[in-house]
């Protein structure tokens, strides 16, 4: 009753309440559709006293107040939904984007039509006052076209395509706050034909943040997308390396894991010099990244095992060149059992590889005094492979070929 009081101070307050009860029970409330929409065109057609005014705008917190209904009846019905259309086109029309309370009557509108049933011309006409909020120098603009885009692409991805760069420019901006809210859209936004040019900017944002728990956040989601839309096994272990190298001990090791487990198996087709070539690429790539001073204990593992499963496979690097790397690593590493129980494992593996070409391998001196180091270690695991190591030396080359096959990490163990 109290909706169709002549003071609109009165209609005004009424819509409180009935907000809340429309929330709790939309469908209790859809015949007043049609009011709550004439309410809105009157007011939106300045019928109501110029005292209702804000900075030239006609009531603009009814205006809003009403748009936040009609966002709740209108979800998911065609009909209810079907009489706002019209006053929404003409709110969006006459919109003022030079004050701050005009930009919030059309950023409520856009929620409006992301909520309701969908309509192309109204999604077109929000993707528009969406677009004016992001090329703004305002960092609050920004801020609402982040989050109004994000609401419309629920509705049709597509739209993001558009305003790609905009929202990748974002994340160069001062504002912490709309900084998290642009990777959270870009996160939404990724699909495999952007994934190169996403994933590339959020690696960059996330090298230049301090805040561990933000950035192992990140480095998770850049995984996330990499596995998902990698376009080549290339990207993916590129992609791989730059979140390791930069984010390695806070990423789950399990990432480490699939990353050796991807090198091992290839693209699971039957093409072998794909295969190799990539095997070969991540070798001279991990060689290049020793040299890089504090790289993280998971990176340094999956770097042993690669070094040691393919480091001489494509005839390029002697193997006491690749043994003298991995002793480099374990030195460098005298209280990292893991690293350093890799790093040996390797090297048993190349000397391994050569017995059973038939190339006799000299214990190279500094990998003879680790040995021997380790073969008094606290740690059993580091003892017993120093061990392995010398009992391998000494097998003949059917032994040797028996023991450790080339390239059999995806053979199945009878």
């Amino acid at each position: 009753q109290r909706l169709c009081d002549n003071d609109p101070g009165v209609m005004g307050a009424t819509l409180c309440p009935l907000y809340d009860l429309i929330l709790e029970d939309p469908n209790a409330y859809k015949d007043l559709v049609v009011s709550f929409v004439n309410i809105l065109k009157q007011v939106a057609e300045r019928r109501l006293p110029t005292s209702y005014d804000y900075h030239q705008m006609p009531a603009p917190f009814i205006q809003i107040k009403l748009l936040k209904i009609l966002a709740v009846l209108g979800s998911g019905d065609k009909s209810a939904s079907g009489h706002m259309y019209t006053v929404l086109g003409d709110i969006f029309r006459k919109g003022d984007t030079a004050s701050n309370i005009g930009n919030a009557i059309l950023y409520e509108c856009i929620c409006c039509v992301s909520c309701i049933f969908p309509n192309s011309k109204m999604l077109d006409a929000a993707a528009e006052t969406t677009s004016k909020f992001l090329k703004s120098d305002s960092h609050n603009l920004k801020y609402m076209g982040i989050d109004a885009l994000g609401r419309l692409i629920k509705i049709n991805p597509d739209i993001a395509e558009q305003h790609q760069l905009a929202v990748i420019d974002c994340l160069e901006d001062p504002d912490d706050t709309l900084k998290r809210k642009t990777f959270e859209l870009l996160y939404k936004m990724t699909k495999s034909t952007n994934v190169e040019v996403i994933v590339d900017r959020m690696i960059e944002y996330m090298i230049s943040i301090t805040d561990h728990h933000y950035k192992a956040e990140i480095a998770s989601r850049c995984v996330e997308l990499a596995e998902q839309f990698a376009p080549s096994n290339q990207w993916f272990i590129q992609t791989m390396n730059k979140v390791f190298e930069h984010a390695g001990d806070l990423v789950n090791i399990r990432v480490a894991h699939n990353l050796m487990r991807l090198i091992a198996e290839g693209f699971g087709e039957e093409d072998e010099g794909a295969d190799s070539q990539l095997r070969s690429s991540a070798v001279n790539s991990y060689l290049r990244i020793l040299g890089e001073p504090k790289l993280p204990s998971s990176f340094l593992q999956i770097i042993c095992w690669v070094l040691g499963e393919y480091g001489t496979a494509d005839g390029k690097h002697p193997a006491s060149y690749i043994i003298g790397k991995l002793c480099d690593v374990a030195e460098a590493h005298p209280t990292d059992d893991t690293v350093r129980g890799y790093a040996v494992s390797a090297i048993l593996k190349i000397f391994a590889f050569e017995i059973a070409v038939g190339r006799k391998s000299d214990m190279l001196p500094e990998f003879q005094s680790l040995v021997d180091e380790l073969s008094s270690s606290h740690s059993t695991d580091l003892q017993q492979r120093a061990y392995e190591v010398q009992a391998l030396l000494g097998l003949d080359k059917q032994a040797v070929e028996s023991v450790m096959p080339i390239d059999a990490s995806c053979e199945d163990i009878e």
